[in-house]
């Protein structure tokens, strides 16, 4: 499990979440939200990848926080 709570770019994180899901694994706002390449390069709201755990579950356990704020 790894969790990145501040801001990072899309491109920063396209490459490693595109191996994580290639090896049953998965990245996700920490809001539970799947990460849109598209658009904005901006992912404020920090990340949550998993891999051998329940990724919805760690979700649930993770504290509410503010995508806007770092």
């Amino acid at each position: 499990m790894y969790v990145h709570v501040t801001f990072i770019k899309k491109w920063d994180i396209c490459a490693g979440n595109a191996i994580l899901k290639a090896l049953g694994g998965h990245m996700t706002t920490l809001k539970g939200e799947e990460i849109d390449y598209s658009g904005t390069p901006d992912n404020p709201g920090g990340l949550l990848a998993t891999m051998s755990v329940d990724h919805d579950a760690v979700v649930k356990k993770l504290p509410a926080r503010d995508a806007n704020k770092n």
